[in-house]
């Protein structure tokens, strides 16, 4: 019973979208991050007033229009990996871009705020 059910195609697909859910709230995250380490790399460079004005109006709208075409992207690679049977692989496959995206993220707000802190 127990190994009829990791094999069977309901599983796959409940855990196919249980892996879509993850990824898509990590990718809504980096987003927002990289909507961020644009507003502190501003800073760095000691960006005006319309850099901020821009970046808060169309800036956000340019960050995050790619994140509803991931999304979309994103549930059709784990739907095609249930279907040939790939889905571990393609999942371990988007947690290493998301991971080194998010490892990025961080470590542009961590030099950001670094200069920040030693400009002040």
């Amino acid at each position: 019973m127990i190994s009829n059910l990791r094999t069977s195609g309901s599983f796959r697909q409940a855990a196919a979208y249980l892996w879509f859910i993850v990824f898509a709230a990590g990718a809504l995250l980096i987003t927002l991050g990289l909507h961020s380490n644009i507003l502190q790399v501003g800073a760095v460079l000691h960006a005006g007033r319309a850099f901020y004005r821009l970046m808060y109006t169309a800036g956000a709208f340019v960050v995050f229009s790619p994140y509803v075409f991931v999304i979309v992207i994103l549930e059709a690679y784990l739907r095609g990996g249930v279907k040939k049977n790939q889905l571990w692989q393609r999942a371990r496959k988007i947690l290493i871009i998301e991971a080194a995206l998010g490892g990025f993220s961080l470590l542009v707000t961590w030099v950001t705020a670094f200069l920040l802190l030693r400009g002040a």
